[in-house]
């Protein structure tokens, strides 16, 4: 139960992190692709009918690309992360058993002490 705890608070401490990376990559992922608000300009002159296709591919073929670098970035940063917490809990959780033997040992040896002592 108390792992289950520290599992869930560790998680909990980094849960934001993630949820920071991951709207970073949205809005950045928005702009790049043109998902934000237009301004209205009626003194703009309106696109041509057919814009240049191989262009406009070009720049999202471009964008997704770069979307995509950013998205394994992130997931490389998730694993590290995971990685770096599975080993911290396992060594937290050597420590514990080294406590709990240590905790025990010396029980027993208050034991002994005590009916040597009453002896």
């Amino acid at each position: 139960m108390f792992f289950e705890t520290l599992f869930v608070s560790l998680i909990s401490g980094t849960a934001p992190k993630i949820i920071d990376e991951a709207r970073k990559s949205f809005k950045s992922l928005t702009d790049r692709i043109g998902g934000g608000s237009m301004p209205d300009n009626d003194d703009q002159e309106s696109p041509p009918a057919i814009p240049e296709p191989i262009d406009i591919l070009q720049d999202r073929v471009d964008v997704l690309e770069s979307s995509l670098i950013d998205q394994a970035e992130l997931v490389s940063q998730m694993a590290e992360q995971g990685q770096a917490l599975e080993m911290d809990l396992n060594t937290l959780a050597k420590r514990v058993n080294l406590l709990l033997f240590g905790t025990v040992i010396t029980f027993v040896l208050a034991i002994t002490a005590i009916v040597i002592g009453l002896t």
